[in-house]
């Protein structure tokens, strides 16, 4: 009964580091690393996320994170292309009015 006890213990534990290492891992943008060190090495794998290096791309301009290949900032709109050259304009649908009446 001991042993099965113990089992389920370790399932637990493995089961709940692994999925705060991923929650972890995901704000420094690797997750699966996050979760694989949550499960290896509990509450002391925890810390050494929190340590590691953001890897997420940034804004040069307002630093927020902005999802790989953007052409401009979500936050502050600052253009994001590496070579200088403007961003992709906007596509803007003109309203329709389909009410009859």
């Amino acid at each position: 009964m001991e042993d099965v006890f113990v089992l389920i213990a370790i399932v637990v534990w493995a089961v709940v580091g692994g999925i705060v290492g991923y929650l972890l891992g995901r704000q420094r943008g690797t997750p699966e690393a996050g979760a694989a060190m949550g499960v290896f090495l509990g509450f002391v794998g925890w810390l050494f996320i929190l340590t590691w290096k953001d890897e997420r791309t940034k804004c040069p301009q307002c630093l927020g994170v902005v999802p790989k290949g953007a052409a401009l900032c979500m936050h502050c709109g600052s253009n994001l292309q590496k070579n200088g050259a403007p961003a992709p304009p906007l596509q803007v649908s003109a309203p329709t009015n389909d009410r009859e009446g």
